[in-house]
Protein backbone atom coordinates (compact mmCIF):
# COMPACT_ATOMS: atom_id res chain seq x y z
CA UNK A 1 0.00 0.00 0.00
CA UNK A 2 1.26 3.49 -0.78
CA UNK A 3 0.28 7.05 -1.54
CA UNK A 4 0.98 9.52 -4.34
CA UNK A 5 0.88 13.19 -3.39
CA UNK A 6 1.15 16.13 -5.76
CA UNK A 7 0.75 19.88 -5.21
CA UNK A 8 0.87 22.77 -7.68
CA UNK A 9 0.88 26.38 -6.41
CA UNK A 10 0.81 29.51 -8.59
CA UNK A 11 1.09 33.21 -7.83
CA UNK A 12 0.85 36.39 -9.88
CA UNK A 13 1.88 39.97 -9.13
CA UNK A 14 0.99 42.82 -11.51
CA UNK A 15 2.96 46.08 -11.37
CA UNK A 16 4.24 48.96 -13.46
CA UNK A 17 2.26 51.55 -15.39
CA UNK A 18 -1.29 50.24 -15.83
CA UNK A 19 -0.13 46.85 -14.43
CA UNK A 20 1.46 46.05 -17.81
CA UNK A 21 4.07 43.81 -16.15
CA UNK A 22 3.18 40.55 -14.42
CA UNK A 23 5.55 38.40 -12.40
CA UNK A 24 4.20 34.84 -12.43
CA UNK A 25 5.61 31.97 -10.35
CA UNK A 26 4.78 28.28 -10.07
CA UNK A 27 5.97 25.63 -7.61
CA UNK A 28 5.26 21.92 -7.98
CA UNK A 29 6.11 19.10 -5.58
CA UNK A 30 5.30 15.42 -5.62
CA UNK A 31 6.04 12.22 -3.72
CA UNK A 32 5.24 8.53 -3.89
CA UNK A 33 5.66 6.74 -0.57
CA UNK A 34 4.95 3.34 0.88
CA UNK A 35 6.42 1.30 -1.98
CA UNK A 36 9.86 0.67 -3.45
CA UNK A 37 10.64 2.26 -6.83
CA UNK A 38 10.34 -1.08 -8.65
CA UNK A 39 6.89 -1.70 -7.09
CA UNK A 40 5.29 1.58 -8.22
CA UNK A 41 3.27 1.48 -11.48
CA UNK A 42 5.15 3.52 -14.13
CA UNK A 43 2.27 5.97 -14.65
CA UNK A 44 2.47 6.95 -10.96
CA UNK A 45 6.15 8.00 -11.11
CA UNK A 46 7.44 11.52 -11.86
CA UNK A 47 9.49 12.82 -14.78
CA UNK A 48 10.65 16.36 -15.57
CA UNK A 49 11.17 18.17 -18.86
CA UNK A 50 8.93 19.80 -21.41
CA UNK A 51 6.21 22.44 -21.45
CA UNK A 52 4.59 21.41 -18.13
CA UNK A 53 7.78 21.40 -16.05
CA UNK A 54 11.13 22.59 -17.49
CA UNK A 55 10.99 24.28 -20.88
CA UNK A 56 14.21 23.92 -22.86
CA UNK A 57 14.57 20.29 -21.78
CA UNK A 58 13.10 17.45 -23.83
CA UNK A 59 9.76 16.00 -22.70
CA UNK A 60 10.22 13.57 -19.78
CA UNK A 61 14.00 13.77 -20.20
CA UNK A 62 14.79 13.66 -16.47
CA UNK A 63 14.08 10.51 -14.52
CA UNK A 64 15.97 7.94 -12.46
CA UNK A 65 18.59 5.71 -14.08
CA UNK A 66 18.38 2.06 -13.09
CA UNK A 67 21.30 -0.38 -13.22
CA UNK A 68 21.72 -1.33 -16.86
CA UNK A 69 20.91 2.19 -18.08
CA UNK A 70 17.10 1.98 -18.21
CA UNK A 71 15.39 5.23 -17.16
CA UNK A 72 12.17 5.33 -15.14
CA UNK A 73 10.30 8.06 -13.32
CA UNK A 74 11.20 8.97 -9.78
CA UNK A 75 9.37 8.80 -6.46
CA UNK A 76 10.05 12.48 -5.69
CA UNK A 77 9.63 15.56 -7.83
CA UNK A 78 10.01 19.32 -7.49
CA UNK A 79 9.85 22.11 -10.08
CA UNK A 80 9.99 25.90 -9.96
CA UNK A 81 9.07 28.28 -12.78
CA UNK A 82 9.15 32.07 -13.03
CA UNK A 83 7.93 34.34 -15.82
CA UNK A 84 8.01 38.07 -16.40
CA UNK A 85 5.14 38.95 -18.75
CA UNK A 86 5.03 42.35 -20.44
CA UNK A 87 2.01 43.68 -22.34
CA UNK A 88 2.82 45.54 -25.55
CA UNK A 89 0.40 47.44 -27.73
CA UNK A 90 -2.90 45.81 -28.66
CA UNK A 91 -3.16 42.06 -28.16
CA UNK A 92 0.61 41.40 -28.15
CA UNK A 93 2.82 40.59 -25.17
CA UNK A 94 6.26 39.10 -24.55
CA UNK A 95 7.57 36.89 -21.77
CA UNK A 96 10.93 35.83 -20.35
CA UNK A 97 11.12 32.71 -18.18
CA UNK A 98 13.35 30.34 -16.21
CA UNK A 99 12.44 26.84 -15.00
CA UNK A 100 14.12 24.19 -12.85
CA UNK A 101 13.22 20.61 -11.99
CA UNK A 102 14.35 17.75 -9.73
CA UNK A 103 13.52 14.03 -9.83
CA UNK A 104 14.71 11.66 -7.12
CA UNK A 105 14.63 7.95 -6.40
CA UNK A 106 13.54 8.41 -2.77
CA UNK A 107 10.05 9.43 -1.76
CA UNK A 108 10.93 12.88 -0.33
CA UNK A 109 14.08 13.76 -2.23
CA UNK A 110 16.20 11.47 -0.10
CA UNK A 111 18.66 9.25 -1.94
CA UNK A 112 19.93 9.78 -5.47
CA UNK A 113 18.41 12.47 -7.64
CA UNK A 114 19.11 14.78 -10.55
CA UNK A 115 18.13 18.29 -11.52
CA UNK A 116 17.99 20.34 -14.73
CA UNK A 117 17.20 23.89 -15.79
CA UNK A 118 15.99 25.84 -18.80
CA UNK A 119 15.28 29.43 -19.83
CA UNK A 120 13.86 31.30 -22.76
CA UNK A 121 11.41 33.84 -24.09
CA UNK A 122 8.09 33.89 -25.87
CA UNK A 123 5.41 35.89 -27.64
CA UNK A 124 1.70 35.93 -26.82
CA UNK A 125 -1.25 37.03 -28.96
CA UNK A 126 -4.46 37.50 -26.97
CA UNK A 127 -7.46 36.15 -28.89
CA UNK A 128 -10.02 37.21 -26.29
CA UNK A 129 -10.53 33.55 -25.32
CA UNK A 130 -6.93 33.22 -24.22
CA UNK A 131 -3.48 33.83 -25.61
CA UNK A 132 -1.84 31.89 -28.41
CA UNK A 133 1.63 31.17 -27.06
CA UNK A 134 4.94 30.59 -28.86
CA UNK A 135 7.99 29.98 -26.64
CA UNK A 136 11.59 29.12 -27.46
CA UNK A 137 13.84 27.77 -24.70
CA UNK A 138 17.28 26.30 -24.21
CA UNK A 139 18.67 24.06 -21.47
CA UNK A 140 20.95 25.76 -18.95
CA UNK A 141 23.79 23.27 -19.03
CA UNK A 142 26.68 22.51 -21.40
CA UNK A 143 24.23 22.69 -24.35
CA UNK A 144 22.95 26.18 -23.44
CA UNK A 145 22.41 28.16 -26.61
CA UNK A 146 23.11 25.11 -28.80
CA UNK A 147 19.91 23.10 -28.31
CA UNK A 148 16.45 24.66 -28.43
CA UNK A 149 12.89 23.52 -27.87
CA UNK A 150 9.87 25.33 -29.37
CA UNK A 151 6.46 25.26 -27.66
CA UNK A 152 3.20 26.37 -29.27
CA UNK A 153 0.00 26.35 -27.26
CA UNK A 154 -3.20 28.09 -26.24
CA UNK A 155 -3.35 29.72 -22.80
CA UNK A 156 -0.55 30.74 -20.48
CA UNK A 157 2.09 28.18 -19.51
CA UNK A 158 0.67 28.37 -15.97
Amino acid sequence: MGARLFADARGYYAFGRDDRLVLAARAQIGSVSGAALAEVPPEMLFFSGGAGTVRGQSYKSLGVALPGGRKVGGRSFAALSAELRASLSGPWSVVGFADGGFVGAGSWGDGAGNDHYGAGFGVRYDTGLGPIRVDIATPLDSDAGKDFEIYIGIGQAF
